[in-house]
């Protein structure tokens, strides 16, 4: 009984090594593989990557050389401080509107800048 253990344990060390350089060689394989694969996936991922960037620059070059658009990082704030007066007739004085500051001021500015305005005419004639 004895001699049968002693050959089947030499049996199962024999199996022992035959399974593990099946299953290094296996691995070596697959580990092969797979560098390849990765390999394969980095070049894709960094073609994919570099034509997608190279559309958004060609966009954007297209935007900032667009005229009607407004480029890229440009803020503007603009304000004003309007004050506007005008008449359309004149009330003497004591009959004017109360809520308008400065009235006679205004009136006299307005009357100034009449005055070096050309006069417009229209002429008609009928034959």
């Amino acid at each position: 009984m004895s001699k049968h253990v002693d050959d089947l344990q030499k049996k199962t060390e024999e199996s022992k090594e035959q399974v593990s350089i099946s299953s290094q060689e296996i691995i070596k394989d697959l580990s092969m593989k797979v560098d390849s694969t990765k390999r394969a996936f980095l070049r894709q991922l960094e073609s994919t990557t570099q034509k997608k960037s190279q559309e958004v620059l060609n966009e954007m070059t297209a935007i900032s050389i667009d005229k009607t658009r407004q480029p890229f990082g440009y803020e503007q704030l603009r304000q004003l401080n309007l004050k506007m007066c005008s008449i359309g007739g004149k009330k003497p004085d004591g009959q004017g509107c109360d809520n308008i500051p400065e009235r006679d001021k205004n009136i006299k500015d307005i009357e100034d800048a009449k005055q070096h305005e050309a006069r417009k005419k229209k002429i008609l004639q009928c034959n």
